[in-house]
This record gives structure tokens, sequence and C-alpha cells, in this order.
């Protein structure tokens, strides 16, 4: 269920993006992702997140530590946005949120 208003996820500062992503859930999360990346010029939604899932689940096995790496990889994908806006910034937060997700329940149907 959305409950988060799109509008104010994409107005409100930065530092307060993080408590408003914690409320949402997988569904969310995409919503909203989705709606942000469909108006960008470059790769779908769908090869974003797939890009954004290999830096997050490299092979080699090693996990980033850095979130600059998420953001650097999101700028790369749509390099046509101005980089004085943090609109790539919210879009990655809110993909690495479901990725979370996603990663999480495939570790919970691995212990099952």
């Amino acid at each position: 269920m959305i409950t988060t208003d799109h509008a104010k996820l994409l107005s409100c500062r930065i530092e307060e993006l993080g408590s408003l992503t914690a409320s949402l859930d997988s569904e969310g999360c995409a919503y909203h992702a989705r709606l942000i990346a469909d108006g960008l010029p470059g790769p779908t939604y769908e090869q974003y997140i797939a890009e954004l899932f290999k830096v997050a689940m490299p092979l080699s096995g090693e996990t980033p530590c850095s979130a600059d790496l998420y953001c650097s990889k999101t700028r790369l994908l749509y390099p046509t946005v101005r980089s004085d806006s943090d609109l790539l910034s919210r879009l990655a937060i809110l993909s690495l949120r479901l990725i979370q997700f996603q990663i999480e329940k495939r570790l919970q149907s691995d212990k099952e």
C-alpha cells in the first residue's frame, strides 16, 4: 500500500528522505522510483534496477560500502540530468531500498 505522497518525496530536504522512505514497503519504493525514472531520458526503469542490482550484488561477492558508488552509477546511466539536481540521488535511495527488500526476501527464502 502506497501512503507517501510523491510530491513530498521530491520536495523534501534530502536529509528527510531517509525517514520518508523508511515507511515505504517494496511496492511503494518501486512505484516512486518508477515515476522518477520514467520521467528521465535514459534507460527504462527495469534496465536501471538491473544495473543497480549488479552494483549491489557484484559477481565477485564483495558488497560495495559506499553510497557514492550507487549515485555514480545512476549518474552514468542518466547523464543528461543536471549535476546540481538531487533527483538522481532520490532515485538511487528509493531504488536501493527496493533492492534491500529483494535481497532480504531472497535471504529469507534461502533459510526456508
